[in-house]
């Protein structure tokens, strides 16, 4: 009976009974400046080191390298030139460049420049009456030695004569269309690797599985082929909003090519959940 009686109790207690802490307050100096300090190295660590500066990463510098490749011919035939046959060594100009390639579409023809004297083309530094010709000076604007003379240009313009190739080039007066106008269908082979050093990591834009014989016949596609590295130069300037014909007839730069992660779409294999467990992630700018 005693015993039944005891738990009885105890379940009073338990259901009934209420608890409360008790806080202790100690008046002394030292103690409080090293708990306050104890909670600001806390604050430091967690919001500045880890939140600010992500001190719990490791980075590491990429080493990338990026390398093209231009096909495409093309023939032209215009009353200011003979007939041409343009390849790779003709429109590529300069060859080489730091991570970008350069092509041709269009050109100014002058035929028939020989090297000899001819008026300079009329424009504020060129303008003159009668003696105000510096023989030798050299115009940085200009196109040619001055040989002294004041010339008419026309019959409403007075301009130095210079010694140079003549007739002079006027390159205001460029052409409707583009010389190279079938430059919208060359193509680019884009090589694009990199390589993260300490964490033993390198990828390239060309998986393992492409070999050349499929090379030759792809061409890349957001939807149907998004891993070939060979673009047609009218898709890669519509990329930027842009219309190829209207571009090539001046000049302009083109885009990056259209390749993010998004752009690298060769990282989309690496084991995301590796890499956060790893505290890296990977990327370019």
């Amino acid at each position: 009976m005693g015993k039944s009686e005891g738990c009885f109790h105890c379940c009073l207690h338990y259901m009934f009974d209420y608890e409360t802490s008790k806080t202790l307050v100690i008046p002394n100096l030292g103690l409080g400046v090293f708990f306050r300090f104890k909670l600001l190295v806390v604050l430091y660590v967690v919001g500045y080191v880890c939140v600010v500066q992500k001190a719990y990463q490791e980075t590491d510098s990429v080493i990338s390298s990026v390398a093209t490749k231009v096909k495409g011919s093309a023939f032209t035939n215009t009353s200011d030139m003979d007939p041409r046959f343009w390849d790779v060594a003709d429109y590529v100009t300069p060859s080489q460049g730091d991570n970008s390639f350069f092509v041709l579409t269009n050109m100014v023809i002058t035929p028939l420049q020989t090297q000899s004297r001819c008026s300079e083309i009329p424009n504020p530094s060129s303008t003159c009456v009668d003696d105000d010709c510096t023989e030798g000076y050299n115009d940085p604007r200009g196109n040619g030695i001055r040989t002294g003379l004041c010339e008419n240009y026309s019959a409403t313009a007075k301009t130095c004569h210079v010694r140079s190739w003549c007739p002079l080039e006027v390159d205001t007066q460029l052409p409707e269309h583009a010389l190279l106008a079938a430059a919208e269908n060359f193509t680019v082979l884009i090589k694009n690797t990199l390589t993260y050093p300490k964490f033993h990591f390198h990828r390239r834009n060309i998986p393992s599985h492409i070999n050349s014989s499929y090379l030759e016949g792809c061409e890349f596609n957001r939807a149907t082929d998004p891993d070939c590295p060979i673009f047609r130069l009218k898709h890669v300037v519509s990329e930027a909003g842009e219309e190829f014909q209207d571009m090539a007839v001046k000049k302009g730069r083109y885009p990056r090519y259209p390749y993010r992660l998004e752009g690298y779409p060769y990282l989309k294999d690496y084991d995301v959940t590796e890499a956060v467990s790893m505290g890296t992630s990977y990327g370019t700018e």
